[in-house]
C-alpha cells in the first residue's frame, strides 16, 4: 500500500475500510461528535479498541464516550489532546479531521470543514505512531461509565459556555467585528434567472466537488444589476436573510464571503454573477440557527437592502432579538 493524500471525504472512507478490517484499533482522536461510532463503522464490541481524547473540550459529546464505553472502548482523556490519528496494526491515518460530522463527514454527507490527512503503512511510520500513542496513553486519565455520569454536570456545563453565539457577540462585542468588511442582506425570494443559470454551469467547475456537494441545490452566487456591483467588493461578508414571497418574517441563509476575482458576467445581459465561499463560523463564533430566527423575525419591518452591520436599524434589531432570547421570551427549539 503506498502512501495515500486523501482530502474531504476520502478520509472517512480510508478510517471506515481499516475500521472493517481490524478489530484492534489505537484512535488518539481529541474530538468526538454525536454518533460517531456508526459515523465510522465501529463494531458493537470495542474490546480491543483504546481510545485517547480530549473529554474536557467543548468538541466532546458525552453520549457518543458514554457510547464508546458501552461498546466496550477503553477511553482516557488527555489535557488540551488536540491530535487525529487513527492507527491499526498495519496502517495509521493522520490528519486533521476528528470523529465529528464536521470533521469526518458521514456516508451521505461531505464534512463541513476543510480537512486533509495521509493513509500510511510504512514501518518506520507505524512504530514511531506506536511509540507516540502508548506516551498519551500514560498521560490519560481513565474514564468509564461512572466517573463520566459523575462529570456529565459539569461537561454539559462546560459544552454550554463553549465559544459564543455569533448573536451574542454582535450585540454584547461588536468589537470583534470592527475590522470585518460585514454587511446584512436582506432581499425578498427571486428565482435565478435562465441566463444567470448558463453562466453559473460554465464557472461551477472553480469550486471543488466537496464544496458543490455540501451545497446541493443552493447557488452560492448573488445575481447583481451593474449598480450593484460595487457593493460586493472581494472580502465583502454578507449576514444573508431572505424573506419568503408573502411573508414578513426573514430567514437565515447562512454567512457568505466574496470571492477574490469572483465578478463574472451573466451572459446576454448586463447583470453579473459575485460568486460566494459559505462560512461554517465567524471569528469563531458559533452559528445559532434558533437565535437567526428570532433576528429574522425582528427584521421583518425593514426594507430589502444590504446594509453595513453597524447600521442603526440593524443594531436595533440584533440587540431587541439578543433581549428576547436572554429574557426568556422565546423558548428554544
Amino acid at each position: 500500500m503506498p502512501t495515500h493524500f486523501l482530502s474531504g471525504e476520502t478520509i472517512l472512507e480510508a478510517v471506515r475500510a481499516a475500521n472493517a478490517q481490524h478489530s484492534s484499533r489505537r484512535l488518539g482522536v481529541a474530538y468526538w461528535g454525536g454518533k460517531a461510532a456508526e459515523r465510522l463503522g465501529l463494531a458493537h464490541d470495542l474490546a480491543q479498541t483504546r481510545i485517547v481524547c480530549d473529554l474536557w473540550s467543548d468538541g466532546c459529546d458525552p453520549d457518543t464516550i458514554a457510547d464508546l464505553l458501552k461498546r466496550g472502548a477503553t477511553v482516557r482523556t488527555v489535557e488540551a489532546f488536540h491530535a487525529k490519528t487513527y492507527l491499526y496494526p498495519d496502517r495509521v491515518v493522520i490528519g486533521s479531521a476528528n470523529a465529528s460530522r464536521s470533521g469526518l463527514g458521514d456516508t451521505d454527507e461531505p464534512p463541513r470543514r476543510m480537512e486533509t490527512a495521509v493513509l500510511c503503512d510504512d514501518g518506520d511510520v507505524l512504530r514511531k505512531a506506536e511509540a507516540w500513542f502508548e506516551s498519551a496513553w500514560k498521560k490519560g486519565v481513565p474514564v468509564d461509565s461512572v466517573t463520566l455520569e459523575v462529570a456529565r454536570p459539569a461537561l454539559e456545563a462546560i459544552r454550554a459556555a463553549r465559544r459564543p453565539t455569533l448573536l451574542q457577540v454582535l450585540a454584547c462585542e461588536p468589537s470583534l467585528f470592527a475590522k470585518l468588511d460585514l454587511w446584512l442582506v436582506l432581499r425578498t425570494e427571486s428565482d435565478v434567472s435562465d441566463e444567470a443559470d448558463l453562466t453559473w454551469d460554465t464557472v461551477k467547475e472553480e469550486y471543488g466537488a466537496d464544496d458543490m456537494q455540501a451545497y446541493g441545490e443552493e447557488y452560492p452566487f448573488y445575481e447583481v444589476e451593474p449598480q450593484e456591483v460595487a457593493e460586493c467588493p472581494a472580502g465583502r461578508v454578507f449576514l444573508d436573510f431572505e424573506r419568503p414571497r408573502k411573508k414578513r418574517a426573514a430567514e437565515y441563509q447562512g454567512i457568505w464571503k466574496v470571492r477574490a476575482d469572483g465578478l463574472r458576467p451573466v451572459s446576454g445581459t448586463t447583470r453579473s454573477l459575485v460568486l460566494l465561499d459559505r462560512l461554517p463560523s465567524l471569528c469563531g463564533c458559533r452559528i445559532s440557527k434558533w437565535e437567526m430566527s428570532i433576528l429574522g423575525q425582528n427584521l421583518s419591518e425593514l426594507s430589502d437592502k444590504d446594509r453595513f452591520i453597524d447600521d442603526k436599524k440593524i443594531r436595533h434589531a440584533i440587540e431587541n432579538a439578543w433581549h428576547e432570547i436572554s429574557t426568556g421570551k422565546f423558548l428554544r427549539e
